[in-house]
């Protein structure tokens, strides 16, 4: 058997997955749903009941539901657990979530309200499949839902950027750190990316370096930035920069990338970093932990002594550049492409 052989409904996000999810997406040729199909509410402010609502109608009036094998969705999606819980869809046919964000970190943290908790863990219970983008969602995956098959990949840094990511060459000539985090307006996303842990860290640090500065690029609103701002120091060399066009100008004139999450899933910022040979530096809760690790087992965050180390190191740093250009290189969209429809067949045909 093959993907192409398979009929796939694709759910997702309203008004499109993230895009990298997106382009995995357009390897199976699906239909595509949105997850509120019918009573629009995903990036509304609805009640909670129209969700609801909302969830149940979808359930019991998906359009030619029978002539799909796989049901595959950006994200655990509701409707579909209602589906096979109400035996709308047949056996034979497989409910497949990826899984790419905070979710199964927050539910092993418990950050959920217990309803929520228990709602989640009952629909990504009903999948008969996860695919996990990087080893911390894999592992979450098998301790939280031993029972649902689940198999890991790996995204690959954009294509159309990757060669002049490859091309770029750091010339560590300040010892100036930088974080990406795109937060906007949510202290969900601001507490998984760690951003307030980075803030804190980074200015005990600046401390000591006052010809340093830390500079912070990503959507972040007013209101968490006076948050984040509130307590510190050092307050003239901590820069929120806004939003950036272009990856490359970022990482001029910076020494490394700090990336203290607390489960973020897969931060490819964090890839592309190591393809420009830009030294990163994350959390053991970040989803590219490992990739890193294996550039430098040093480049994973143990306290702050792990960034002096590199600060007062620039021999070690350029070794890690070289190394981190080599193995982030191997991390192209064509081959992280052929795995992801390889891991999507093997789910699906599992028995």
């Amino acid at each position: 058997m093959k993907v192409e052989d398979l009929k796939i409904a694709y759910i997702h996000a309203r008004p499109h997955g993230h895009p990298i999810h997106e382009a995995y997406a357009n390897t199976l040729n699906p239909v595509r749903f949105y997850i509120d199909y019918i009573i629009r509410w995903h990036d509304l402010s609805k009640p909670a009941i129209i969700r609801y609502l909302s969830w149940f109608l979808c359930a019991i009036s998906f359009p030619k539901k029978s002539k799909y094998d796989v049901f595959y969705a950006d994200g655990p999606v509701h409707f579909l657990a209602i589906m096979k819980f109400l035996r709308i869809i047949k056996p034979k046919q497989k409910i497949v979530f990826l899984m790419a964000d905070e979710t199964l970190s927050f539910l092993k943290n418990k950050y959920y309200t217990t309803i929520a908790d228990k709602t989640l863990r009952w629909v990504i219970g009903k999948a008969d499949g996860l695919i996990c983008i990087g080893d911390q969602q894999l592992a979450l995956a098998k301790e939280l839902f031993p029972n649902v098959a689940s198999k890991v990949i790996f995204n690959a840094v954009n294509e159309e950027h990757f060669q002049e990511l490859l091309d770029f060459e750091p010339d560590f000539k300040t010892k100036n750190v930088f974080s990406v985090c795109n937060i906007g307006d949510s202290d969900v996303r601001k507490t998984y990316k760690g951003l307030d842990l980075m803030v804190a860290e980074m200015d005990a640090v600046l401390s000591i370096y006052p010809e340093m500065k830390y500079f912070i690029y990503g959507q972040i609103s007013e209101r968490i930035v006076a948050e984040l701002m509130k307590n510190v120091i050092n307050i003239d060399r901590v820069l929120f920069m806004g939003e950036y066009m272009v990856f490359t100008e970022i990482l001029k004139n910076k020494y490394l990338c700090l990336h203290l999450s607390r489960g973020d899933a897969y931060p490819t910022s964090t890839l592309e970093c190591a393809l420009a040979g830009m030294p990163v530096l994350v959390s053991e809760s970040t989803g590219t932990k490992n990739i890193l690790k294996a550039i430098d087992p040093c480049l994973v965050y143990k306290n702050k002594e792990s960034l002096i180390n590199l600060i007062e190191n620039p021999n070690l740093v350029l070794e890690i550049s070289t190394k981190s250009k080599k193995i982030a290189s191997q991390y192209k969209t064509e081959s992280m492409h052929h795995n992801f429809k390889n891991t999507f067949l093997e789910l699906v045909i599992m028995p």
